[in-house]
């Protein structure tokens, strides 16, 4: 199974599958509470969801009303509809501009001995220049090497400050 999931970052609003799926949720079932149970999350957790998605828009993506003897509830607004709508155009668009490369690293994952331009048993290199970007494509023999030398001096400082920080940071 080949698959794409789409996760947007828009400024410091992330929009992803979950706060989707949550937002269809809510729809379907009128509430956040009943939203987070048909998605084995807490109540909390999904409130959290909602309200990170009403800061980064500025507007609410669900309304509520007060529970008691006929019960609370809620309902998506306008900007909540939107977000549903516009993320899952944006995902069915991604999913037709790359079904070709995602099935092509599919077969990859399926045949590594398929990649082309290798041959058979052959280990697969990126050229790289000094700064450790990958090089543009050379037409001579003048080219870097394929790999790059090492450089243990760099690897013991990085792993030297690892050290002192008590991690990577």
């Amino acid at each position: 199974m080949t698959a794409l999931n789409l996760r947007l970052q828009i400024g410091p609003l992330r929009i992803g599958p979950g706060k989707v799926a949550l937002l269809e949720a809510i729809a379907r079932t009128g509430s956040i509470s009943g939203a987070g149970r048909a998605m084995r999350m807490s109540y909390r957790r999904a409130w959290e969801l909602v309200e990170d998605l009403n800061r980064g828009l500025g507007q609410p993506v669900a309304e509520t009303a007060a529970g008691g003897t006929g019960g609370g509830g809620a309902r998506l607004t306008p900007a909540g509809e939107a977000v549903i709508r516009h993320y899952r155009t944006a995902e069915a668009l991604s999913r037709t501009a790359t079904a070709s490369e995602l099935s092509a690293l599919a077969a990859l994952l399926r045949n590594p001995e398929a990649a082309p331009g290798v041959p058979s048993g052959q280990p697969r290199t990126v050229p790289m220049t000094d700064d450790k970007k990958p090089a543009p494509p050379a037409d001579d023999e003048t080219a870097k090497p394929a790999v790059q030398p090492v450089d243990e001096g760099a690897q013991e400082d990085a792993a030297e400050e690892r050290k002192e920080t008590g991690g990577y940071q």
